[in-house]
């Protein structure tokens, strides 16, 4: 991920995202993807060095109590390639 994207995945600038993560850390929970999967749609927005791609995995929780859960997370990220021509994952894509 680049550092613009890993500053956008902190829950702790999203109210409902840290709501569901101190609900997830009282519960004493863990997370781990699964399945991860990404296509770049057609028609997108696109240049050598930045790509519009959707991304999809499957997250299981497990806490101390109760059995183990399935989430299906998905995004929209736009994603840059680096000097070093490696792909990275940037922020979530805004609009439509």
């Amino acid at each position: 991920m680049t550092d613009l994207g890993w500053r956008n995945f902190d829950p702790a600038g999203d109210e409902r995202a840290r709501h569901s993560w101190e609900r997830t850390v009282a519960a004493k929970e863990s997370g781990r993807c699964s399945a991860p999967q990404a296509q770049v749609p057609s028609g997108a927005p696109a240049s050598d060095n930045r790509r519009i791609v959707l991304v999809w995995a499957d997250r299981v929780v497990t806490g101390t109590a109760g059995s183990p859960y399935v989430e299906r997370i998905m995004q929209t990220r736009h994603v840059h390639r680096g000097a070093d021509g490696r792909w990275r994952v940037d922020i979530a894509t805004v609009g439509g």
